[in-house]
């Protein structure tokens, strides 16, 4: 089952390189999505990233970013640039059995689906439990990553579903010991 760690959208290009560098031997992903931040702030933390140590090839960058057209990487569009996938591929967020359908038709390399349970990172926002997940699974030809949510204690269920990965947000990049946490995901999610 494949990890991929997302940035909260509210951090600091030194801090996402101190975490990511912390958490990156624990996780396959490594998601950049920093709507607040400038193209000099993306060159930095890819820069930073790189020069100590870090695999380039586990960053996705949300479209949502700054810089994402410069880089040579895979990329991540959020649901409603879903017909950008067309001019570049890439993966895409979608929230509905309709929206999958369609990120699958328009040649998604694979989709995060949900939230699955009520996210940490979104309050008053309801998941969509397991039940959504396991149809938009067998509804799609790509692999689904479930987001929302995710404890490592749920990524088991999760995968049990149909899911071929988890997406963790505030669990890793909010918790007290990053890399403890992105181990425990890691942990829980072979068998």
């Amino acid at each position: 089952m494949k990890l991929h760690a997302l940035s909260p959208g509210n951090i600091s290009h030194r801090l996402w390189v101190e975490k990511a560098l912390k958490i990156s031997r624990h996780v396959d992903f490594l998601h950049l999505r920093e709507p607040e931040w400038k193209n000099e702030d993306t060159e930095r933390a890819l820069y930073l990233f790189t020069e100590a140590g870090g695999d380039p090839r586990q960053i996705i960058l949300n479209t949502k970013t700054a810089g994402w057209k410069n880089w040579n990487g895979k990329i991540h569009y959020p649901e409603h640039e879903l017909p950008r996938l067309g001019q570049r591929k890439g993966s895409v967020s979608v929230h509905s059995l309709e929206s999958a359908g369609k990120a699958d038709e328009a040649g998604a390399e694979y989709i995060i689906f949900g939230p699955v349970y009520e996210p940490r990172s979104k309050t008053g926002v309801q998941g969509v439990g397991l039940k959504k997940l396991t149809e938009v699974v067998k509804m799609v030809s790509v692999p689904v990553i479930a987001v929302g949510g995710i404890t490592p204690e749920r990524v088991r269920e999760t995968a049990d579903a149909g899911a071929a990965g988890a997406a963790v947000i505030s669990g890793i990049f909010y918790a007290n010991d990053p890399r403890g946490a992105a181990a425990s995901y890691r942990e829980r999610s072979r068998w």
